[in-house]
C-alpha cells in the first residue's frame, strides 16, 4: 500500500490514472537522462498522487519506504520533536524529490518527519527499493540524484549562514528574496523557524518592508516590488 496522507484526519491523496502518470513523468525534467525503455519501466513503478492545500504525510526513518517527486505545487518538510514542537528542514519547489532516500544521510535514530502541502501538489510516489534499483542501474540518473541532493545541501548551508552572520533584518530581506518570490504561502511562524527568529520579530521587518516600499503582502503571500533595494537591505 501507498502512504497514508490525511488532511483535518481524512484521507486527502487521490490517484490518478496510469495514463495521467506516463503523461506527467514524461513532462519531468528529472528524467530526461532515461532511454525509452528505462522511462517506460521507471513510469510503471510509479504512482502519480494529488495531496491537497494542507494535506499531509507522516514518515519516519525506521519504516519509511517511498521515494516522492514534486511535479507541482510546494511541500513542507518539518521533523516532530520530542517536546511537540516542530522544526522547519526545508521547502520543496516543484522539480525537487523528497523522501527516504535521504536516509542514506541521515544517523540510526529514529524521528518522525511531516510533509505538509503549502499549495495543492502532485506528486509521484515511488517505492524506495525500486527507486535505488533504477539508480543503480542508471548512472545519468543517479547523477541528477546526487546533483539536487549538492543543491540541497547548499541551500541549507547558505541558510546557516544566514543564521550565524547576518542580524535579524538582513536575515528577513535574504529569505524574502531567496524564497517569497515563488513560495508566497508561508506564515510568519513559518518564517520565524526557518530564519531561527522569533515570529514576533519577522512580523516588525516585514510589515517595516512593506511600509518602505519593498515587499507586499497579504493572505496570499509576499510579494517582491523592489528588489534592489531588498538586497541592499539583506547585504
Amino acid at each position: 500500500p501507498l502512504p497514508t496522507c490525511y488532511t483535518d484526519h481524512q484521507q486527502a491523496m487521490s490517484m490518478m490514472s496510469s495514463e495521467s502518470t506516463l503523461w506527467y513523468l514524461k513532462n519531468f525534467s528529472f528524467f530526461e537522462c532515461l532511454s525509452e525503455s528505462e522511462f517506460e519501466e521507471f513510469a510503471r513503478l510509479a504512482q502519480l498522487q494529488v495531496l491537497p492545500r494542507k494535506g499531509f504525510v507522516f514518515y519516519s526513518d525506521d519504516d519509511g519506504e517511498y521515494v516522492y517527486f514534486l511535479k507541482r505545487g510546494h511541500v513542507k518538510l518539518s521533523r516532530l520533536l520530542p517536546d511537540g514542537k516542530e522544526a522547519i528542514l526545508d521547502v520543496v519547489s516543484p522539480g525537487e524529490f523528497f523522501g527516504q532516500i535521504e536516509s542514506r544521510q541521515r544517523g540510526t535514530e529514529t524521528s518522525e518527519d511531516v510533509v505538509e502541502a503549502l499549495d495543492e501538489a502532485l506528486i509521484c510516489v515511488f517505492r524506495r527499493t525500486d527507486f535505488e534499483k533504477i539508480l543503480d542501474e542508471n548512472p545519468k540518473l543517479n547523477r541528477e540524484v546526487l546533483k539536487q541532493v549538492g543543491d540541497r545541501f547548499l541551500r541549507f548551508q547558505e541558510r546557516m549562514i544566514d543564521i550565524a552572520f547576518r542580524d535579524a533584518r538582513s536575515r528577513v530581506a535574504s529569505f524574502v528574496l531567496r524564497y517569497a518570490t515563488e513560495i508566497g504561502y508561508l506564515t510568519h511562524q513559518e518564517i520565524a523557524y526557518l530564519t531561527s527568529l522569533s515570529r514576533q520579530t519577522v512580523t516588525v521587518h516585514l510589515n517595516e518592508f512593506r511600509d518602505a516600499g519593498l515587499i507586499s503582502f497579504d493572505r496570499q503571500g509576499i510579494s517582491v516590488l523592489d528588489a534592489d533595494g531588498l538586497k541592499h537591505v539583506s547585504s
